[in-house]
């Protein structure tokens, strides 16, 4: 049991990471629109 819980918070910790990249990502390309704009 305890094991998989470990395993639980890193896949969480890694999925956080490439969520904020992608939340980031997603809030430059808005950024960059509004200025073409």
């Amino acid at each position: 049991m305890l094991m998989i819980i470990n395993v639980n918070k890193e896949i969480k910790k890694k999925y956080k990471k490439i969520y904020k990249n992608r939340l980031l990502n997603i809030l430059r390309c808005g950024i960059i629109n509004t200025d073409k704009r």
